[in-house]
Parts: C-alpha cells; structure tokens; sequence
C-alpha cells in the first residue's frame, strides 16, 4: 500500500508551484516589458550629450542591462510580492514619464 503524504506536505507544495508562476512571470514577461518600458523611457530622462543623440543611443545600448538586472532580482528575490510591487511600480513610473511627455 502506497504512503499518502501529510496534508501539510501537499498544501507546501502547492504553496511552491504558486510561488514559481508568481516568479516566472516577474522574472519572465513582466521584466522584459518593464525593461522594454525604460528603454522607451530613457529618451526622456537622460540628457542629450554633446551631439544630441545620447539620449537615444544609451538606452539601446544599456538595454541589456536593464533587463539583466530585472530578470537576476526576479529570480533572486526571496519576497516575491515585494519584487512585483518593485518591478510594477517601475513599469507604471515609465509609462507616466512616456504618457507625460506625449501629452
């Protein structure tokens, strides 16, 4: 006869599984638009340099970065609710500096 497992043992693994899509989709989808976000963003808040294209260069360039860094506090962070809140509240600062300056 097969041994069931405790029911605090389920409930720990199901808490697990939730955990993991939480941090997939925080390391995953929402890091790439947020970094995507500041890239668009970076036009706006970074100064134009001497020839006047930096503030467009630097953020392709530094693309990378922004992403690297997001998805490495995505899948390090041990408050994954905290890295959602981080991680949102930065998409929605870029897409007001983005809205503010179309409007």
């Amino acid at each position: 006869m097969l041994a069931r497992s405790a029911p605090s043992e389920a409930a720990a693994s199901n808490r697990w599984r939730f955990l993991r899509a939480r941090r997939f989709w925080l390391a995953g989808p929402l890091a790439f638009v947020t970094a995507v976000l500041i890239m668009a963003a970076g036009a706006v808040w970074m100064p134009p340099g001497a020839a006047g294209v930096d503030n467009i260069v630097l953020p392709l360039v530094l693309f990378p970065v922004f992403w690297s860094v997001l998805f490495f506090h995505g899948c390090l962070t041990h408050h994954v609710n905290r890295g959602l809140w981080v991680v949102g509240g930065l998409a929605v600062v870029q897409v007001g500096v983005i809205v503010q300056h179309l409007a």
